[in-house]
């Protein structure tokens, strides 16, 4: 089970830090974790998959439950419930003030951060398994569990659009495109200037 670690990296010979790791979010792979939590995990993966054409975002599911579990977070303000045509009370927006920060005290790592999943740079890594996976080196770099996670992520949330341009007597352009429908998904496998596209199934 992937377990969220803050301000740790010390004894990583791999990991360093001018501010002592304040901020820092590594993942841990380890086999702990009571029936219950990989349930619940499990669970989280499920309904993502089945929903990952509708909402491209995880939300952060994962390291939330971690962190509700660890804290044995309990919401005790009960919900406000407004009608359409009521008027909102001073009462009323405090208590949904008061719900709503307290959920997210709940949230905050202990060195002060709210971790949250950055997928900015994720792009690079379908390419860079690829590139590990022919060089074959993919087993050196990463762990199974890496690698498990890694091909769930490509499948989740990954378009590849592979195109082939071939010109006689030029060696072949290979360009991939990652993430989205463009106009090489929406083309006939073999155009009129020679090009070859390729979806993967």
């Amino acid at each position: 089970m992937w377990r969220l670690k803050i301000a740790e990296g010390g004894n990583d010979p791999y990991l360093f830090s001018r501010r002592d790791f304040i901020g820092r979010q590594t993942w841990e792979f380890d086999d702990a974790g009571t029936p219950e939590e990989l349930a619940q995990v499990e669970e989280a993966r499920r309904n993502f998959y089945q929903n990952r054409h509708s909402v491209r975002t995880a939300a952060d599911l994962l390291w939330r439950m971690q962190f509700l579990r660890e804290k044995n977070f309990k919401q005790n303000i009960p919900p406000v419930r407004e009608g359409d045509r009521e008027e909102i009370t001073h009462e009323t927006a405090t208590a949904a003030l008061r719900r709503a920060t307290h959920f997210y005290c709940s949230l905050q790592a202990s060195d002060g951060h709210w971790p949250s999943g950055m997928s900015g740079t994720q792009y690079i890594h379908p390419p860079l398994v690829f590139a590990l996976y022919i060089t074959g080196y993919l087993n050196n770099i990463f762990s199974p569990e890496h690698q498990r996670e890694y091909k769930r992520y490509i499948y989740n949330h990954q378009c590849l659009c592979v195109r082939v341009h071939v010109v006689s007597g030029v060696e072949p352009i290979i360009r991939l495109y990652i993430e989205g429908k463009g106009l090489v998904c929406t083309n006939p496998p073999l155009d009129k200037t020679g090009a070859l596209n390729v979806l993967p199934s």
